[in-house]
Order: C-alpha cells, then structure tokens, then sequence
C-alpha cells in the first residue's frame, strides 16, 4: 500500500508538490515573509482499511486545515474526491448522500470530518487501493493538496495479513534540537483481529522508496524491529536530523515490513515532513 501526502508550505519554505486527481494547476506561493503564514492541510482516514462485503463499510475522512504555528484556519472550503493511484477520479465507493465528489467548510478548530463509503463485494472484482483527495485554497491564488489511502479488501473470509503505520507527529522540524516521532505499526487479520507477537522491520526511505540516512532510529541505525504487542501494535522512535544535516525540506517514507498468511511478506509505510 502507497500513500503519498502533498503540503505547499509557503513562505520561505519548502514546496512539495505532485500529481493528483484532475484539477487546475497548482501555484508556487511567495518565497518570502513569516513562517508562521506558512500552510498546512492533513487528511487521515480512521481506520484506512475496509472489508467490501455485504454491506458498504464506511471510514471517517478527517481534514485538517492550519497554519504552520498551529493556527486553525476557519471558515475555508475543502473540496474531498476519490480517486485512483493515477489521480483520475473514481466511481468507486462515495461520500455522504453518494457522492464522488463533496465540499464543506472547516469548523473552529480547522478540522473537517466526513465518511466515505467502500463499494459492495459485487462492486469490484478484487481488493484495490482508493485515495481520497482533499483541496483547498491557500494563500492568495494558490493552492494544497493532500490525501490518504484506503484499501478495500474484498475478501473478508481471507486470511490476509494487514499493516497499517502511523507517524506522531509527522511533521518535524530540522533545527537545532533534533526532534522525534513515535512510528506505530498496527497488524490485523483481515476481519481486524490484532495479530501479537509479530516482528515488525521498520526503514527510513526517501520519497523513490530507496532507503535513505536521514534521521534514525535507536542507537542511530537506519533500521529497527518490534514486536507486536496483543493489540497488534509495534512503535519504534524516529529521530529527525538537524538543520546542518539536510540542506532543504523534504519527505521520508518510514516502511513498515512483516510476515503475512500465505505471503512472504506485507508492508505499508507512513510520510513523515521534514521542514528546514
């Protein structure tokens, strides 16, 4: 499973930017002024995998909407799609009142929380991966972009093996006080029973997947393992490098790797930002 998340951070930092479902184009904002005008979308998906069965099993989709300092951004429409991992939109599950394609407004604290609704066993012919895509203005005329993955799994009967990951916080700053995260993978069976004591293989990747250097984990190693404890959770800490390690912002991709049912292995990984 491959998430890929996008945050203009405007400026005087980085621009992160990359395909997406069909939209108009994205602009670069201004390089110069306060940090803190800089913005941020973050869009999850609890939980971010679905079983396509009888029924249409739904996911909440939250958004989150803020300027870098923490600042909730109120009052700001998002518009929410879903798409396929090549960005076109798809007819494939939907959001309240089904539909493809949804706008609301960010309450008081930035935040918007809808449900997307997986498609019926009948509707597809194997498991697939659906990304949901949310956008909004920034500053002036420019633009953000992020989204999460779900994955549907169609046979619920199936013995698979599922890895989810996740990052608090996934954003870090590279100053002069290395910062860190916790990265938690959570290993179910396909039906959502935790699977314990389990070896999880954690890696430090750049955004091709080639494994990177930047930042470690425990003992300053690029690689650790855990075990799943009976809630199916391992954690692992992420240490972020310094301002004098990176020379710009950028995105690492911490994969989470383990021994499936019947398949060699299943892995998933979660984006941590990085922010010089």
């Amino acid at each position: 499973m491959r998430a890929k998340k996008y945050l203009i951070i405007a400026m005087g930092l980085a621009l992160v930017l990359g395909a997406a479902c069909k939209r108009n184009a994205v602009h670069e904002p201004s390089p110069v002024g306060p940090s803190t005008l800089a913005t941020v979308l973050d869009v999850s998906a609890n939980p971010n995998v679905i079983i396509a069965g009888a029924q249409h099993a739904g996911t909440t989709i939250t958004a989150n909407l803020r300027k870098f300092d923490g600042t909730p951004i109120v009052g700001r429409t998002v518009t929410f799609e879903v798409c396929n991992a090549a960005g076109i939109q798809v007819d494939v599950g939907f959001f309240d009142g089904h539909e493809s394609v949804l706008t609301r407004q960010t309450d008081g604290g930035g935040n918007i929380s809808l449900t997307y609704y997986g498609p019926l066993e009948s509707d597809i012919t194997a498991s697939t991966i659906v990304n949901i895509w949310a956008t909004a203005a920034a500053e002036g005329d420019e633009t953000i972009q992020d989204f999460t993955p779900i994955s549907i799994i169609r046979d619920s009967g199936s013995t698979t093996t599922l890895i989810e990951v996740q990052a608090n916080p996934n954003v870090l700053n590279a100053g002069a006080v290395r910062q860190h995260a916790v990265i938690t993978a959570v290993v179910t069976a396909a039906n959502g029973a935790p699977l314990a004591n389990r070896k999880v293989y954690f890696e430090i990747n750049d955004e091709t997947d080639k494994r990177v250097a930047i930042g470690y984990f425990k003992e300053a190693n690029p690689v650790a393992t855990a075990v799943t404890n009976a809630s199916g959770r391992a954690s692992v800490t992420y240490f972020a490098p310094i301002k004098s390690e990176v020379p710009r912002s950028l995105v690492l991709h911490i994969w989470a790797t383990t021994s499936g049912e019947g398949d060699p292995f299943v892995q998933n990984y979660v984006e941590v930002f990085i922010i010089r």
